[in-house]
């Protein structure tokens, strides 16, 4: 899952597919071109959509979460349904 906000709110995109927990490492790539933001995961298809807002630009200066989201201080717009659980 990936959740971005270009000033319309928080835009989720998701893999269509589960991640394989038999694989030891994954890779995980995403970003952003204008408002199209894309999610890959560990050679899956690409995900891509079109968030909603007037900005184009993300600043990650503060935070960029990977995994677990059982952080004090994360943003309460992220919704999320599953922790992550690591070895």
């Amino acid at each position: 899952m990936l959740a971005v906000d270009f000033g319309a709110g928080a835009h989720v995109i998701s893999s269509t597919e589960p991640i394989d927990m038999e694989r030891s490492l994954h890779v995980v790539e995403f970003g952003h071109v204008g408002r199209k933001v894309f999610l890959w995961t560990d050679g899956q298809v690409n995900v891509s959509s079109e968030a909603p807002g007037l900005l184009s630009e993300l600043n990650v200066h503060s935070s960029v979460y990977l995994g677990g989201t059982d952080l004090p201080g994360m943003p309460h717009s992220i919704p999320c349904s599953q922790q992550f659980v690591g070895e």
